[in-house]
């Protein structure tokens, strides 16, 4: 070894070798170990002229560049069945802790492995066009299987836009809607009716039907909530935290994360307010984490959605709306929120969706009341 080396190239005694580093922006880059002289200069020479020419890259993310790379082939061969598979999974996941339904996973196992997989499971995920999904869908045997397939198909897809598999879903097929099933937006309730409903209810369960109906909660979500959950009431800016929900599916029944993990927080309408401070000071416990409606039994734990449920069927026949769901009250708030001009993510938001599909029902819902009421003006020509 000489005993005066290049500026840039240093003995690494521990090595064995020449290290070879370059100054570029004000940082110093190690470049690698070489075994020789000779290499390490040319090298060295190489890297200067690079940085000279404003052309220069770091190693690092040179790196960072072949594993982006890398890792872009692997997705590019990822298959629609790999993918299936990953999603799949995570859904299994999620019915273990109590946020789907195992009915749900079912439906979508039979779908994929009937009528997708057999078809366009072997193909690559990015390869997949609009045209392709639509012969799958056209090979549904009824209007109910189609629309089964399509929700399947724009789930699967939209979780490898998640993962970052895909830019955007292939999936542009419409879905039709079925009447009596899940593909609903489900009835709406005028104002006044989620007045009267709330008024039939016994005292201690009131608010929750304004807090289903006006800050679009899921029944479980409404039952699961605490007090250090309703906060701003002095502050002029009241909002709701929905953190968790109470299941009573659960083994034992008790507090689970919100459905599709939808934790979120809501603006509460001013108007509730003071219902909102009669209820706390009236029914619930000054803890922190007392329930907003108590079990009469074990005023500690949240009343069973049983009991809530026997609630709610007297107080539905009591205002006239014998076929009304409580889950009707969420579907009101929210179609009622879109017809006040919110925007989409405003109503995914506000509704805890994690599918763009579902919350677009909603606009859909707004527009079609908009056209109704245009279509019912006095025009004369």
């Amino acid at each position: 070894m000489p005993k005066k080396l290049p500026a840039g190239i240093v003995w690494d005694e521990s090595r064995g070798k020449y290290r070879v580093s370059v100054s570029s922006d004000g940082h110093r880059y190690r470049i690698g170990r070489y075994d020789t002289l000779t290499d390490a200069k040319a090298v060295l020479a190489i890297v200067r002229a690079d940085v000279a020419r404003g052309i220069f890259v770091p190693p690092s993310v040179r790196r960072a560049e072949a594993k982006r790379e890398a890792e872009e082939a692997v997705l590019a061969q990822t298959t629609v069945a790999e993918v299936a598979e990953d999603w799949l999974s995570d859904f299994e996941r999620q019915v273990e802790s109590g946020q789907r339904k195992p009915a749900t996973l079912r439906e979508y196992r039979s779908v994929l492995s009937v009528h997708v997989l057999p078809r366009i499971g072997s193909m690559p995920v990015r390869e997949v066009a609009s045209r392709d999904i639509q012969r799958v869908a056209d090979r549904a045997g009824s209007t109910r299987t189609r629309a089964k397939i399509v929700a399947c198909m724009r789930r699967l897809f939209n979780y490898a836009v998640e993962r970052e598999i895909l830019s955007a879903s292939p999936v542009r097929v419409s879905a039709p809607k079925i009447k009596g099933g899940s593909l609903d937006v489900g009835k709406i309730a005028s104002p006044h009716q989620v007045a009267a409903l709330a008024a039939a209810m016994p005292g201690p369960l009131r608010l929750s039907v304004l807090l289903a109906a006006w800050c679009s909660l899921r029944q479980g979500e409404a039952l699961g909530l605490q007090r250090r959950d309703i906060i701003g009431l002095e502050s002029g800016s009241p909002r709701l935290r929905v953190e968790r929900q109470w299941n009573q599916k659960a083994v034992p029944p008790g507090y689970t994360t919100p459905k599709s993990g939808a934790a979120r927080e809501v603006t509460i309408p001013t108007a509730l307010v003071p219902v909102i401070r009669d209820h706390l000071d009236i029914y619930v416990a000054d803890d922190k984490d007392a329930p907003v409606f108590p079990s009469p039994i074990e005023p500690g734990k949240p009343i069973s959605q049983t009991n809530h449920n026997k609630a709610w069927a007297a107080a539905r026949v009591a205002a006239g709306m014998p076929s009304f769901r409580f889950h009707d009250l969420r579907h009101t708030g929210l179609t009622l929120y879109a017809q006040q001009g919110a925007t989409l993510a405003e109503i995914m938001e506000r509704g805890g969706h994690s599918d763009v599909e579902v919350a677009m029902r909603y606009q859909h819902a707004a527009e079609d009341r908009a056209r109704r009421l245009a279509d019912s003006l006095p025009v004369e020509l």
